[in-house]
């Protein structure tokens, strides 16, 4: 599912000036600084990762939060791919299972888009 409703992300981000690209892509010119999942926890700060599954901030904004919503399904975080982030953080067995996840970024998205993602 993409991505009609960027054009409208696009009007709520905090300043369009940073929203605009330059050739190079988003301003790091690297992805790491892009959300690629949030992860929702009963009681905590929602997490907000990059493609490698680093903490890039914590209590994602709700636009992001209605983003993840609308735009994702969300998933558990028990496979291994998400070992290393989840000792980290300390997530437990059950709180693992919880279809607590969303991916972000489908792998299509322009270079503008993901300047979008990573303003929310």
């Amino acid at each position: 599912m993409t991505l009609g409703i960027w054009p409208d992300l696009h009007a709520v981000c905090r300043d369009p000036d940073e929203a605009q690209l330059n050739a190079d892509g988003p301003r790091s010119g690297q992805m790491h600084g892009i959300p690629h999942y949030l992860v929702l926890r009963a009681g905590h700060e929602s997490y907000v990762l990059d493609r490698e599954r680093v903490l890039i901030r914590r209590q994602a904004s709700r636009m992001m939060n209605w983003f993840a919503s609308v735009h994702a399904t969300p998933v558990s975080i028990e496979d291994a791919g998400w070992d290393s982030f989840s000792r980290k953080y300390g997530f437990s067995s059950d709180e693992r299972k919880c279809l607590c996840s969303y991916s972000l970024v489908e792998g299509s998205e322009t270079k503008h888009q993901l300047a979008l993602l990573a303003n929310l």
